[in-house]
């Protein structure tokens, strides 16, 4: 009895402690780099879809939309479809709240960026609307946003990204994996774990002294 007992409280714990990481890790988080034909890239985590998104200043550079695209063919990654986008952006809801955090691990720009003229707070890059030929949209949040903006059709096809500004080279490219990429657990995740073994365990010696 008292075997079943402390079992059924080690589930407790772990099902509380699993409830807690689910509802605290609903955004995005950090990942390892990639490595695509040579070239390294930062990259982020959806918690919610465990999928791997490379970071947006990745490509504040002379990427366009064509090199792009054709840089991805084989490599396991592509332009994210809008269906795509807004599942992330569920993830990470325009908040000014959260801002700061969120362009820091998505590869935003912000006030004090070391980038030479990108010193602005904003959030934005490039996805895949189906149409190049007629322009390729955009989607974006300043730091005072409370809803994700889209600007459709808007920049050409063979356009350096960097030029979409004049003043401010900082348009980048939502570009996600195409599956959900092998990885190790998170520290945090560890921890619950280990907290509630450790709670097993001490239940068990408690119930040993009586």
């Amino acid at each position: 009895m008292n075997m079943m007992h402390t079992i059924r409280n080690a589930a407790l714990v772990l099902a509380t402690l699993s409830a807690f990481s689910g509802a605290a890790s609903a955004t995005v988080v950090t990942a390892g780099n990639v490595t695509i034909s040579a070239q390294t890239y930062g990259a982020f985590e959806d918690s919610t879809t465990h999928l791997t998104w490379l970071k947006l200043d990745n490509f504040w550079n002379t990427t366009t939309y064509d090199s792009l695209t054709a840089s991805l063919v084989g490599s396991g990654f592509h332009l994210a479809t809008l269906g795509q986008l807004q599942a992330l952006q569920t993830s990470m809801p325009a908040s000014p709240a959260a801002f700061s955090y969120d362009t820091h691990v998505v590869g935003g720009n912000y006030m004090g960026n070391p980038a030479p003229g990108m010193d602005r707070s904003l959030i934005w890059g490039i996805y895949e609307d189906g149409n190049a030929a007629d322009g390729v949209s955009y989607s974006w949040i300043y730091d005072t946003d409370t809803t994700w903006n889209f600007g459709p059709n808007s920049v050409a096809h063979n356009a350096q990204l960097k030029n979409a500004n004049a003043s401010n080279q900082d348009l980048g490219a939502w570009v996600v994996s195409n599956s959900v990429l092998a990885s190790v657990p998170e520290p945090a995740s560890l921890a619950l774990v280990g907290v509630a073994f450790a709670g097993l365990a001490l239940s068990r010696r408690c119930k040993q002294v009586r």
